[in-house]
């Protein structure tokens, strides 16, 4: 699948793997289990006063608006997805709007009701990207939150960039920008887009080098990521 990034206010690149199938079927039976002790708890504390109006309000709308209204106040997750470490986000990495988290609850029936989840199951896998229909509809995907970073996981990424060498130090002379344009540049694999953007970067930062235009793009990227880590330490 491919990873989700996002860029964070220090201009750092997170990458996140998008939640496996089985993943968020897990995590779907979770949340089924939610269901199954919210009905149980129904039955015998209301069972000696049922009636129409008590069965939809306090039975069915809890269980409808339940995806919804975890997602909305629990930051993307529901208490499935939250076991399961993973959450809701936009493709672009980040924070889901509160209107993508709605289009994505009103697609919940076809994806998940409908033939018993087999819609949604088929374009998970079809989509490649950790997308049901809801979540296309709403450009939204579900990922895999990494675990946290230990302190010495922070020394060592602290220590490897006081350790780095710059191959091309001119990389401070390029915007973020720029930078995301090489991004893009190298994602759409393409040979004469490669040395066109290649090209522009040398004669913009006065480079003169042998380095294959895929290397030399990679290169720039890895320097002004450097780059910029030093400059919010």
């Amino acid at each position: 699948m491919s990873q989700i990034s996002i860029k964070t206010t220090q201009n750092v690149i997170i990458q996140y793997q998008p939640a496996s199938l089985g993943e968020r079927i897990i995590a779907t039976i979770l949340d089924f289990l939610v269901y199954l002790a919210w009905i149980l708890l129904f039955f015998l504390v209301l069972k000696d006063n049922m009636n129409e109006t008590i069965f939809y309000l306090f039975l069915l709308l809890p269980i409808s608006f339940y995806h919804l209204t975890c997602e909305l106040f629990l930051n993307g997750q529901s208490i499935g997805k939250r076991a399961m470490n993973i959450k809701v986000l936009m493709t672009d990495g980040s924070q889901a709007t509160w209107g993508a988290y709605i289009l994505r609850w009103l697609f919940r029936p076809i994806d998940i009701m409908i033939m018993s989840g087999i819609i949604g199951v088929i374009t998970v896998i079809i989509n490649g990207k950790g997308q049901r229909l809801g979540d296309i509809a709403a450009k939204t995907t579900v990922v895999r939150l990494k675990r946290a970073v230990s302190l010495e996981q922070i020394e060592a990424q602290k220590q490897k960039i006081k350790n780095h060498t710059f191959t091309f130090e001119e990389v401070d002379k390029l915007s973020d920008a720029d930078i995301q344009v090489i991004r893009e540049t190298l994602k759409k694999q393409n040979p004469e887009l490669l040395a066109l953007t290649a090209e522009k970067i040398k004669s913009v930062l006065n480079i003169n080098t042998n380095l294959p235009d895929r290397e030399f793009l990679l290169t720039i990227i890895k320097d002004h990521h450097y780059l910029a880590l030093i400059g919010v330490e």
